[in-house]
């Protein structure tokens, strides 16, 4: 029976400093010229002790990035996760360097604990070069984010509303606000722009799945663009598989298994800020075969589209069975 009390979560109040940021995404202990260690691990879920695979595509991010010069940015990343990390065991990484031309340089990561690898990248660098053609698509008509509650009081109403007590929709929430870490709600605020379909309200109201979310780092960032950079890979895994099984929980869905395959990120710009807000659009175009596929697009209020993502990941119910919504 699930009590009908709101459960315990301690909100952080406080804020991180630069140096918080940049020792938990950035600060990587150098072993030699392509091998370095990170030692800063945050759990993805309180009750697992698995790393957060955020943090694994920032750190991998950061190491290939330690070996190329500064003139070179990264304009795409292409990576798979191998094994489930531990926060018990730092984590190497391995750089591998491909290549190094005139405008491009290529970089190999793999990432290992106790021996054994648990992620591989491919991240490519150009040097800035002057724009030849331009265009992008449009920016979403969403509303501003000053009119929109943040994650945890939404969830938070819902877990009071009587009418949820005894509902699937409820022992969800429930887990995500008992489960997500403090820390990620010391780095970053986030204001879904349908809270019913963050609640798991809606059934089969959007197809494809989608969903718009106004992030933002709370802390002071500083203007080191590679901590930015980072923040914004870390935010980029967060809400992608969970897009995709919003309308599916609202049918009666019940996940067991929930983990990301890959992950893709392209840089469109390099010089954004994640310490003001940002729109960060997803769309889930298939799940097929326990698999979920997701897209994603990350504006500047200022409508610049500055980061795309793709990725795969794995959905698996114990129940036995497929649930189609559209």
């Amino acid at each position: 029976m699930i009590s009908p009390s709101v459960p315990h979560f301690r909100r952080i109040t406080g804020t991180p400093t630069t140096t918080d940021l940049r020792n938990m995404y950035l600060e990587l202990e150098q072993i030699d010229p392509n091998l370095y260690r990170g030692k800063h691990l945050m759990r993805g879920r309180k009750s697992r002790d698995a790393v957060y695979g955020g943090q694994v595509i920032g750190q991998s991010l950061n190491a290939a990035a330690l070996t190329v010069d500064e003139e070179y940015l990264p304009h795409s990343f292409h990576s798979y996760f191998i094994k489930t990390g531990s926060v018990d065991h730092p984590i190497l990484y391995s750089i591998d360097r491909v290549r190094d031309g005139r405008s491009f340089a290529t970089r190999s990561v793999k990432a290992s604990q106790n021996g054994v690898p648990i992620f591989i990248a491919q991240v490519s660098f150009q040097k800035k070069e002057a724009d030849t053609i331009t265009h992008q698509c449009k920016f979403p008509n969403v509303p501003e984010p000053e009119s929109l509650m943040d994650a945890l009081t939404l969830m938070k109403q819902a877990l009071e509303d009587p009418k949820k007590q005894d509902s699937l929709s409820r022992r969800i929430i429930e887990y995500k606000y008992n489960d997500i870490p403090e820390t990620f709600y010391q780095i970053f605020e986030t204001r879904p722009v349908d809270p019913k379909g963050y609640l798991y309200e809606s059934v089969g109201s959007i197809d494809p799945p989608k969903a718009y979310w106004w992030v933002k780092a709370l802390g002071p960032v500083g203007n080191q663009y590679s901590l930015h950079r980072s923040l914004a890979a870390y935010m980029s895994d967060s809400c992608m598989i969970e897009t995709a099984l919003m309308p599916h929980i609202a049918a009666g869905f019940v996940p067991s298994m929930v983990f990301s395959l890959d992950h893709c990120i392209y840089f469109h710009h390099a010089d954004f800020r994640v310490d003001e807000w940002m729109l960060y659009e997803i769309c889930s175009r298939k799940a097929v075969g326990g698999r979920t596929y997701s897209d994603a697009r990350i504006w500047t209020r200022d409508r610049e589209l500055v980061l795309s993502a793709t990725q795969e990941g794995i959905a698996r119910t114990r129940e036995g069975g497929s649930r189609k919504v559209y």
